[in-house]
């Protein structure tokens, strides 16, 4: 039997430690230390917006989707979107597809006909 190791910076298996709403506290702390908050601080205003595939075909075949997308509710009196993605290396390709992830963010928080003021802060790690 062939044994396979995932290190934590592969895509799957850094969405799971921290996209993963059963790792809440993990992605808490994570983004406690990202803005230099108290432990603590976030504790029950996380809430994971994408869900993690748990599927050894699917990962072979297709990948995972890398980015984790969160929203922390009253951080500022203001709810706020953050979206985070794993990279080993970092490239011009890297800087156009976080690009992309973040703009996706900001558009989908609006809908069809809205006024489009007051849009969510947005972060991206």
């Amino acid at each position: 039997m062939h044994q396979v190791i995932i290190r934590p910076m592969v895509d799957g298996m850094f969405k799971y430690l921290f996209g993963y709403q059963k790792n809440i506290k993990f992605t808490e702390y994570l983004l406690e230390c990202l803005f230099n908050l108290d432990p603590g601080t976030l504790n029950g205003k996380v809430k994971i917006k994408n869900s993690l595939v748990l599927d050894k075909f699917y990962y072979y075949e297709h990948g995972f989707e890398t980015d984790i997308r969160i929203e922390i509710k009253d951080y500022d009196d203001k709810d706020i979107l953050v979206d985070i993605e794993a990279y080993t290396s970092y490239d011009k390709a890297s800087i156009v597809k976080s690009f992309l992830y973040i703009a996706k963010l900001f558009v989908s928080q609006f809908q069809v006909g809205s006024d489009y003021k007051n849009p969510q802060r947005l972060y991206q790690f």
